[in-house]
């Protein structure tokens, strides 16, 4: 009796721990091949190289550029990052928040028609770049005043395409344009820089987004009438 008693107990200590721990083994992995996981990620794997590439190519961009021209560069990106904003109104969220995809059809082009109209504000403006340089204390920026149209005009229409490949969990699209775009803008820095481009930089962050957008393409539209795009901009106004 008492070695019954010794074999059931040494079974039970070994295959006990042993099923859970097959059990928790299989719930792991189903967790990783989840669709969450493997979107995530994609992401994060995107998201490390590009900002690995930025900070390498960073470590060797003040061989090529003045202090003066970083610091130009930031105010350029501080008021592109503004105007950025105000390109989409932020119904960029919309997008995901649709209710049905005509909906979502819709908040794409109501994104698209402030894009727009943002642009061509910017655009007009160009023609007082003097002025506003003047009034940033800034003279350079007249200089390069002409890209900040179209940096708000490719950085707006990545924030309306990123939201749409959200919806359509396309993410692979999403990790492309994130190594893309950098690799290509860091290399045209250090090229421009090494040619000594005074607007290498500024001119980088244009083209870099540019050429990404075409790489990875768009989602194709159907055309979508006035009544939802008015729906939208109605229930998402806040």
């Amino acid at each position: 009796m008492q070695i019954i008693c010794i074999i059931f107990c040494f079974f039970h200590s070994f295959f006990v721990p042993l099923h859970r721990f097959l059990k928790m083994k299989s719930r792991i992995q189903h967790i990783l091949q989840s669709e969450l996981v493997k979107n995530s990620t994609k992401l994060l794997s995107a998201n490390v190289v590009a900002q690995a590439i930025g900070l390498a190519v960073y470590l060797i961009l003040p061989r090529f550029y003045s202090q003066e021209d970083f610091g130009l560069f930031s105010l350029f990106l501080s008021i592109g990052g503004v105007f950025s904003v105000i390109s989409t109104a932020e119904y960029q969220y919309s997008i995901v928040l649709a209710k049905d995809e005509e909906h979502a059809r819709a908040s794409v082009r109501l994104c698209h028609m402030i894009l727009l109209a943002t642009v061509v504000v910017l655009a007009i403006s160009v023609l007082f770049s003097h002025s506003i340089a003047s009034l940033f204390k800034a003279p350079e920026l007249a200089r390069i005043y002409w890209l900040l149209p179209l940096f708000v005009l490719f950085t707006g229409a990545w924030n309306i395409q990123n939201y749409r490949f959200s919806r359509a969990k396309n993410f692979s699209k999403i990790s492309v344009y994130q190594v893309t775009q950098t690799s290509i803008a860091s290399g045209l820095k250090l090229v421009l820089g090494f040619v000594h481009y005074a607007g290498g930089l500024a001119l980088s962050s244009v083209i870099g987004p540019l050429i990404s957008l075409v790489t990875v393409g768009r989602i194709k539209e159907e055309r979508v009438t006035a009544a939802p795009v008015r729906e939208v901009a109605r229930e998402y106004k806040n």
